[in-house]
């Protein structure tokens, strides 16, 4: 199935990774082990995991902050380290408000 590049760009500009990564481009939704975190903490930095999907062993998550900023790159450092003790291979997404 070709990729529909219109609805991928909608799908992106509306922060809809789940649909995107899942119902556009395959992926698998993400194990039910794998929840939500809300106030977990890397370093000092606070921040929230949500699975997005999955494929073969990469997990992707979207990563937000209480402060709706994205952290510095020390930050995102610190998350990638404390995530990647959860899922070696991933990809993170990092949102503002």
């Amino acid at each position: 199935m070709p990729l529909d590049l219109s609805r991928t760009r909608q799908l992106l500009q509306s922060f809809e990774f789940r649909k995107l990564f899942v119902d556009q481009l395959g992926w698998n939704h993400p194990p039910h082990a794998l929840k939500s975190t809300d106030g977990a903490t890397a370093q000092g930095q606070r921040f929230t995991r949500t699975p997005v999907a999955v494929l073969s062993a990469i997990h992707v998550f979207e990563i937000t902050t209480p402060e709706g900023a994205i952290p510095d790159a020390g930050g995102r450092a610190a998350i990638h380290a404390a995530i990647s003790k959860l899922a070696a291979e991933n990809l993170l997404i990092f949102t503002d408000r």
